[in-house]
């Protein structure tokens, strides 16, 4: 199959960076064609829109930005990933409605509350969600080394600040992010900061490897989830 993948942050290093090369790698890996698509419909390297590449499907994680792109006359199949509680409840309508400009929908981590967020409209009348996640490819995973370990912590800005200072303190974890982030010099204070890890789908294990315990810190929003 010829496979459009929406990218619509672009080279933009972040989660949907990531979700992106993994998807890519798998859909390869298993003999398929895939197609890079900007946020405005054009692949990335012949600047051609998707209408015209002879696509079987295109698959979109957008978010809320992309509620007003024109669509290509191609089925369309989005994974929705981003829960409704992270919305403003005046755009909640909005996405929904963006959401449906899709031939198919699947759901995220817990599709039961994709299913359920999809209910509270009109939009939708669908019993039964199937579940799509970005995990990591079997084949990316390295085995736990042994040895002294530390905590591994990423993020783009210092969130948790006391439990962060207590454990950059006693030399527990190390850091890694954007040095920069909305113009300021996010870890200039941590001693325990690495830097920046590049967006390929594996660079991340690595590091997780080497440091050895993985440190997963979760907002209300995603708990709530």
């Amino acid at each position: 199959m010829k496979i459009g993948y929406f990218c619509p942050y672009g080279d933009l290093g972040c989660g949907e960076s990531e979700a992106r090369v993994r998807y890519i790698y798998l859909l390869e890996k298993s003999g398929h064609e895939v197609v890079e698509i900007d946020k405005d419909g054009y692949s990335f390297k012949e600047k051609e829109f998707a209408e015209n590449l002879d696509l079987d499907f295109i698959i979109s994680h957008a978010v809320i930005e992309q509620k007003d792109v024109v669509y290509p006359d191609c089925f369309t199949l989005f994974f929705f990933w981003c829960p409704l509680i992270f919305f403003p409840k005046e755009q909640i309508e909005e996405y929904l409605l963006y959401v449906n400009k899709h031939d198919a929908v699947v759901g995220g981590y817990d599709s039961s509350y994709s299913l359920s967020d999809m209910q509270i409209t009109k939009y939708f009348n669908i019993n039964n969600l199937l579940e799509a996640t970005a995990s990591v490819p079997k084949d990316f995973v390295i085995p736990p080394r042994k040895g002294k370990r530390k905590l591994f912590y990423v993020g783009m800005v210092p969130r948790y600040i006391e439990l962060l200072n207590w454990l950059n303190d006693h030399d527990m974890v190390d850091i890694y992010g954007p040095a920069w982030s909305f113009g300021q010099k996010v870890w200039k204070d941590y001693k325990n900061y690495r830097g920046q890890i590049k967006y390929d789908g594996r660079e991340i294990i690595k590091k997780m490897n080497q440091s050895g315990i993985v440190l997963a810190l979760h907002s209300k929003s995603h708990n709530a989830q």
